[in-house]
This record gives C-alpha cells, structure tokens and sequence, in this order.
C-alpha cells in the first residue's frame, strides 16, 4: 500500500507478468490477465491481489521532463555551468556558501545554453538525420533542406521552454551546484518539500477521515476503485509499500 508515483521503482515493471525459462537465458513472458490473480486478506481484513507487484493504495501522476530539461541534462549543461561558474568565482562556492539562483543568474544560464546551440538537441534529430540521409540518397529534391527547417523549427520551439519552464529549469541548476557540495543524501532529502507524493501521503494523513477510509476493512489495494480506469492503464510502475520515493 502507500502513496507512490507513476515512474517508480522500474524493476516493479516486472510485475503482473508470468515469466517461463528456457535453456540458457532464453524465457518467454505473458500479462497476467485479472481473472488469474488470487486474493488474499491482510489482518485488517483489506484485500491484496498476487501478480501485480506491491501496489499502492493512492497513485500520483509522475512530472515529465520537457524536451528543453532533457537535452540539458544529456548535454551536462547544468553541471558545466556550475563548474564554469566556481572557476570564475573561487571560494564562493561551499557548503555554507551557496550561490542563490536569481534572476542575473538564470539569465546568465540562458546565455550559457544558447551559445551551446549547436549541442542542444531535439530526441528526434537521430531519426531526423537517418531521414535526410534517406531523401539524399533518394535524390528527392528539396527534402533533405526541408528536414534540416524541421530540425530547426523543433529547436526553436525547445528554447521557448526556458520562459515555460523556468521554474523547474532553476532547480534543476540549484540541484547543480548543490551536486558539487553536498552529498546526495542531503541534496535528496531536499526533494522530498517539493515530491507530489509525499505532499499526497502527508495531506492524507491530516485528514483522519480520508486515512480511515483508505485503510478500511475490504478495500483492494489497488483495485480499480481506488484511481479511476484512465489513469489507472498509464500506470506501467508500481511504488513501494507505504513509501514515497524522491525522484
């Protein structure tokens, strides 16, 4: 049970499947369909379901990165940044002397990004660049020149998410710094004021009538009455027992 977000735990990927193995380390795999699985009662008298993996009682949609968060990851934007930054200004940067990312900053992040232009990527260039060498091969006039406008256009439309996003873009560059400094279970403990599903499980566990009814006799953990059908086929991880993981 608990609270757990979509992306969590990914061996839980696992779960609700029926696996068989063969010689070496072939096998073959098939979804457990719901009529198979097996109810079983905890002492509470709540019912809980085998072959789906630990399931929580609450899910909570999982943040996306957007593209423009992704490329600077891949690239190490953030990183190299901070690491540019505490060249240019030594003994500034400690564990007792964190820069604050404020407006001059953010901007000078900006600056930084753009003129890495030709490093920030789209996750589609890859296939964009297969299909151009495609259409030159193919001798089709003008559509290798029409891939390249197509590849600059989705540029384009990622550095607008450095308005769109600036909130989630500024700390992801304090985490930078930070990284630098701290160690990761200080910098991790730091997510939990800003987790969606610890924020859930601490707003379910003020409100007594709402924790009594998650946790009363006969409710299936996991069952289709505790999150509605839609949300419930976007969920491909489960999250641990009464945990909420940081990201």
């Amino acid at each position: 049970g608990g609270v757990g977000r979509e992306d969590e735990v990914a061996a839980d990927n696992l779960a609700g499947r029926d696996f068989k193995f063969g010689d070496g380390s072939r096998y073959s795999s098939r979804k457990i369909k719901d009529a198979e699985r097996k109810e079983f009662f905890t002492d509470k008298k709540r019912i809980v379901r085998d072959g789906g993996g630990i399931e929580p009682d609450v899910y909570v949609a999982a943040d996306k990165f957007s593209e423009l968060e992704i490329s600077l990851l891949e690239q190490n934007a953030f990183l190299d940044f901070t690491g540019q930054w505490a060249i240019q200004n030594p003994g500034k940067l400690g564990v007792n002397s964190l820069p604050v990312v404020d407006d001059a900053m953010y901007q000078d992040f900006v600056k930084f990004a753009e003129q890495r232009g030709a490093t920030i990527k789209t996750r589609f260039d890859s296939a964009l660049d297969d299909l151009s060498e495609a259409f030159k091969e193919s001798k089709l006039e003008g559509m290798e020149g029409a891939v390249g406008e197509l590849k600059g256009k989705a540029r384009e439309q990622i550095l607008v998410g450095f308005e769109t996003g600036r909130k989630d873009i500024t700390r992801l560059l304090d985490d930078a710094f930070r990284a630098r400094v701290e160690p990761d279970s200080k910098r991790l403990f730091r997510t939990l004021e800003y987790d969606k599903a610890v924020a859930k499980a601490v707003e379910i566990s003020k409100d007594i009538k709402s924790y009594d009814e998650l946790l009363a006799a006969g409710r299936t953990i996991g069952s289709p009455e505790v999150q509605p059908a839609a949300q419930m086929a976007a969920n491909t991880v489960k999250a641990g027992e009464s945990s909420a993981r940081t990201q």
